[in-house]
């Protein structure tokens, strides 16, 4: 479903091109994305990705992100509690100059910050969740 505010519609912009998913395993291949025999072809962050990593504003946007063919992708999750009306959902972003203005800086740097350094309430009581969910598989 598109917005509004959709300039285009990226789940077509993807299927038109040959998608290659990365993992945490594979992220120095997100260099490849400049080159520009590749501009044709979608490099995509999966969500987990940004799970995994622990500095989200380096692979979002580190050095080593050279989005110059446009072809960045990252797929989301987005659940009811943040989208009521929608229900769940998956959300496809170009990571465009334009992505970065989504999120408050403030907020992504201490998300991005080492987990060994991280003490605030919130955090901890999402690793814990993440811990639960671990030792019950």
């Amino acid at each position: 479903m598109r917005n509004g505010f959709d300039k285009e519609d990226l789940l077509a912009v993807l299927m038109g091109m040959p998608r290659f998913v990365l993992d945490t395993n594979s992220l120095s291949t997100l260099r490849d994305a400049s080159i520009p025999a590749n501009r044709t072809k979608a490099f995509i962050l999966g969500h987990t990705v940004a799970e995994e990593v622990e500095n989200c504003e380096a692979l979002l946007f580190g050095r080593n992100v050279e989005n110059a063919n446009n072809n960045i992708f990252n797929f989301g999750f987005m659940g009811e509690d943040r989208s009521p009306v929608l229900g769940p959902c998956v959300v496809i972003n170009r990571l465009d100059p334009h992505y970065r203005v989504v999120f408050d800086g403030r907020a992504l740097r201490e998300e991005s910050r080492e987990r060994a350094k991280r003490t605030d309430a919130e955090f901890l009581k999402r690793e814990k969740a993440v811990k639960t969910i671990d030792t019950n598989d």
